[in-house]
């Protein structure tokens, strides 16, 4: 019985195979070697060094480890200047409040207007 053979016969039993092994079945990968491919995958998820690289791959492989997915990693957000002014300009047109107070200078404030507190957010939805 070929491999192949082997597969399809553990499929018509039911067995059932991950989406991974399937794909590697597919290549023409025997039962053994796609064990082997799982196994060393799981063990480099878990962060071991399996083998060495050469300095200028280990900086691409860095890299593309911090591409944004991991824990720690914080955006740079860019700051827009048309909301500060907007934020600016409704500060200036509104007279006669007291305690004006930017909560974030691009976003929010408050105000307290005939002793109550009031609280602007400015928002640009996409569209």
């Amino acid at each position: 019985m070929t491999e192949k053979e082997k597969i399809l016969a553990d499929l018509v039993k039911g067995k059932k195979f991950s989406d991974q092994e399937l794909a590697l079945f597919s290549l023409g990968l025997t039962q053994e070697e796609v064990a082997d491919v799982i196994n060393t995958d799981k063990r480099i998820d878990k962060g071991e060094k399996l083998f060495d690289l050469p300095p200028d791959l280990e900086k691409g492989a860095k890299k593309a480890r911090n591409a944004g997915n991991c824990k720690g990693y914080t955006k740079e957000k860019k700051t827009d200047a048309d909301k500060g002014k907007l934020i600016a300009d409704l500060l200036d047109g509104i007279p006669y409040v007291d305690n004006v107070k930017i909560v974030n200078n691009e976003r929010e404030f408050t105000f307290t207007f005939r002793d109550k507190k009031y609280k602007v957010v400015l928002s640009c939805p996409r569209s």
